[in-house]
């Protein structure tokens, strides 16, 4: 009697065991079937080459030695472009951009220091795209063409804000 007792007993735990599976189980294939909640979308990169919160900026550039004169020429009509232009932003941008080089290259290249003082609050000092491209100082093929020349013979690259200090 004490052996039934037992079985019944084992029997009731099994089938309570049986059951809890299936009802995990039925549930973990629910929840795999479920589509996974919409994530909130991708917040856009902060550009590093905007300095509206600081009011100024600098970028340091390391130049391959073979790109030297083709940067040089970049920037000088940048300069050159932005002080003609109609647009007051970016005669603004180009009149608060100074271009410093070290007197002395390096083998690894030219180091180049640009600041921007005051930086502009609406637009980036980015040479691409905004420069380039977005602001239509150049048209897309002189864009394309600059670009292509020195796209591979930036060294290194830092854009840093910075604030005065009193």
């Amino acid at each position: 009697m004490m052996l039934s007792g037992f079985a019944r007993a084992r029997g009731r735990r099994m089938l309570a065991a049986v059951a809890l599976a299936a009802v995990v189980g039925t549930g973990t294939a629910w929840a795999q079937g479920q589509a996974a909640p919409a994530s909130a979308p991708a917040q856009p990169a902060e550009d590093p080459f905007k300095f509206d919160k600081t009011g100024a900026g600098v970028m340091i550039f390391t130049v391959k030695p073979e790109a030297v004169a083709e940067f040089d020429r970049i920037w000088s009509e940048v300069k050159k472009r932005t002080a003609a232009s109609a647009d007051e932003n970016l005669k603004a941008l180009g009149a608060s951009l100074n271009i410093y080089k070290f007197a002395v290259g390096a083998p690894e290249g030219q180091t180049y220091v640009l600041t921007a003082d005051p930086a502009s609050k609406t637009l980036s000092y980015s040479l691409s795209p905004f420069l380039l491209f977005e602001s239509k100082l150049f048209s897309r093929e002189e864009g394309d063409a600059a670009i292509n020349k020195i796209k591979d013979s930036i060294a290194q690259l830092n854009a840093i804000a910075v604030t005065k200090i009193q």
